[in-house]
């Protein structure tokens, strides 16, 4: 093992580490604005109350995100995430298969999982993101492993953000559940910046998961689930790594 790898693997470094892929997050994205010739704000929070840790800022649009980070060769399978985190701010909660009265509304976030690769004295990343939407889009097979095993625990983790009886606190959510993005700037497609180029992706899965439970609006009412899900399918692909999805 490599003196890299040690060094990261090792529990005592764990602030030392944090500190090192957040400084890589934000390059990745702000280098991803850069090229499109737009700027993004990025803030970190002072404490880590509610589950996030850091905030993204484009003209107005914000979103909060916790960052996690595990070693490719690591066995973990699944994260504690707070629940308060995920749950779908007031513009987006109509769209969702919930409960309102016990749900509640929450920030509307998202988790980038950021997966570790040290080889000599280089890293090789990867991004998985996660958040409600993209749970119910597992639940309503918009979304859709080819491994029956990979969707049966993505819709499990669906069912621990969904529980009624859960009204905060955390809740444990499979690596299944995470789509491994084809860029750190699908991060921004898939959480509907405004300025992103694939920004209806989000409004398009918006709408395939709630004509899925009969809660689109009225000007989706009469498009046909498979229409919609297509429609997301598409857009997906050019966000996500779909090589081990039905897409």
């Amino acid at each position: 093992m490599d003196k890299l790898h040690q060094y990261l693997k090792d529990p005592r470094n764990s602030l030392a580490r944090e500190a090192l892929v957040k400084n890589r997050l934000f390059y990745d994205v702000k280098l991803h604005f850069a090229s499109k010739g737009r700027s993004l704000l990025a803030y970190e929070a002072e404490y880590d109350r509610d589950g996030f840790d850091v905030i993204f800022d484009e003209l107005g649009r914000q979103r909060h995100f916790q960052v996690k980070s595990v070693l490719k060769s690591s066995s973990t399978a699944s994260f504690y995430i707070h629940r308060n985190l995920l749950r779908p701010n007031i513009d987006e909660l109509n769209y969702y298969p919930l409960s309102h009265d016990s749900f509640g509304v929450g920030y509307g976030g998202a988790v980038i999982l950021v997966e570790l690769e040290p080889t000599d004295e280089s890293l090789n990343i990867s991004y998985y993101y996660v958040d409600g939407l993209i749970l119910s889009a597992f639940y309503a097979g918009i979304l859709s492993y080819k491994s029956k095993v990979s969707q049966q625990s993505a819709v499990k983790s669906f069912g621990e953000f969904r529980n009624p009886r859960r009204l905060g606190g955390q809740i444990k959510l499979s690596k299944s559940s995470f789509v491994r993005l084809s860029s750190a700037g699908a991060i921004f497609g898939l959480s509907g910046f405004l300025g992103a180029d694939e920004g209806n992706a989000r409004f398009r899965v918006l709408q395939a998961v709630g004509r899925a439970f009969g809660l689109s609006q009225p000007s989706f009412s009469k498009v046909p689930f498979e229409s919609l899900r297509d429609m997301a399918r598409a857009d997906f692909s050019k966000l996500i790594d779909t090589s081990k999805l039905q897409c």
